[in-house]
């Protein structure tokens, strides 16, 4: 059984942080929100006003001042999308979290239209005062993403952007994320783990890492020994540390088979793996054993041909994998 699943459309915005008006405007269907009059409407984009314009003064989902602590605040709804909403309940009644994995890259790592000045990576970098507030709209569209049930929050740094970032202040945004009853991870590539040493020597350092692997080309093996060099340096422990795996076509550690070979040694490693991401598990391919042929115009299984293997065979393997050792809750799967 997954321990945490995490939906990845969320990236900073022009005001710096969350920005869930992607969310509003195409998954929020049945969902509704408090408008700026305090009065509970449908979440409807066309009468909805768009994250960060000019009239948005009045956060829906709590009420931050203009102008305190800045004149554009962060947006996220009040109350979660009808299928988010309803994922949540059903996930926690299996004892599964749902996260929300919060992009930090650059490029193509982001939804179209988000300025670089706004991206994680800029923001860690600004002068005290704006980072502070930054820091306390993080908090309060946190606190209104914990209200709704998220659990897990992530910060996803990919492309090496762990190289491009002021990484003492990672530790104060773990903060702004971190509740309770939560946690909190870092997703990045293995290579960018020696530029993060001083965050995982940090007293507020992430309750896991979830490592991409060399955008995913980099055995498990290589893995475990990574995890361990860091474990030996920084005293962070191997068994909080998640293996990135994927189907993929053309890369040897993207197969199945691959997969169910190297999975016996990393579960008696301690450590755990990270699915990224479910629908590449689901095959729509029109021949047996290729990877030549995409999915069919609107189908529901996928967008192209990540895999030859049979569906849900990488969900299937890393479950019978940790079953076989009685061990659960041990894989995060990125959707």
């Amino acid at each position: 059984m997954a321990e945490s699943i995490l939906i990845n459309p969320v990236a900073p915005n022009e005001g710096g942080g969350l920005d869930l008006d992607y969310l509003g405007q195409f998954y929020a269907k049945g969902a509704s929100y408090y408008n700026k009059s305090g009065l509970l409407d449908a979440w409807d984009t066309r009468k909805a006003i768009s994250c960060g314009g000019d009239q948005h003064d009045s956060p829906y989902s709590y009420n931050l001042p203009k102008g305190a602590p800045v004149s554009r605040p962060l947006c996220v709804p009040a109350n979660p999308p009808t299928m988010i909403a309803e994922a949540i309940v059903g996930l926690k009644a299996r004892g599964i979290r749902t996260g929300i994995s919060i992009l930090g890259g650059g490029g193509g790592d982001n939804i179209p239209g988000i300025p670089q000045r706004s991206q994680l990576r800029a923001l860690t970098q600004l002068s005290e005062t704006p980072f502070l507030s930054f820091l306390t709209q993080l908090r309060a569209a946190a606190t209104v993403l914990h209200d709704w049930g998220i659990t897990h929050f992530d910060i996803d740094f990919e492309g090496g952007v762990a190289s491009d970032l002021n990484a003492e202040r990672l530790p104060q945004i773990f903060d702004a994320l971190r509740f309770s009853d939560s946690i909190v991870s870092l997703t990045t590539e293995s290579y960018s783990l020696y530029s993060l040493s001083s965050v995982l020597n940090s007293t507020s350092r992430p309750d896991m890492i979830q490592l991409m692997m060399g955008d995913y080309s980099e055995t498990l093996e290589d893995g475990v020994k990574i995890a361990q060099g860091v474990q030996n340096r920084t005293g962070y422990p191997l068994s909080q540390f998640r293996f990135g795996v994927k189907p993929q076509c053309g890369v040897s550690v993207g197969t199945s088979s691959y997969l169910t070979g190297a999975l016996p040694a990393l579960v008696e490693s301690g450590a755990g793996v990270m699915l990224w991401n479910l629908g590449r598990d689901y095959s729509c391919i029109a021949k047996k054993d290729s990877c030549e042929y995409g999915c069919a115009a609107n189908s529901i299984a996928g967008q192209s041909t990540f895999s030859n293997s049979a569906p849900f065979a990488f969900t299937c393997a890393v479950s019978d994998a940790f079953k076989a050792v009685g061990k659960v809750s041990a894989a995060s799967v990125v959707v």
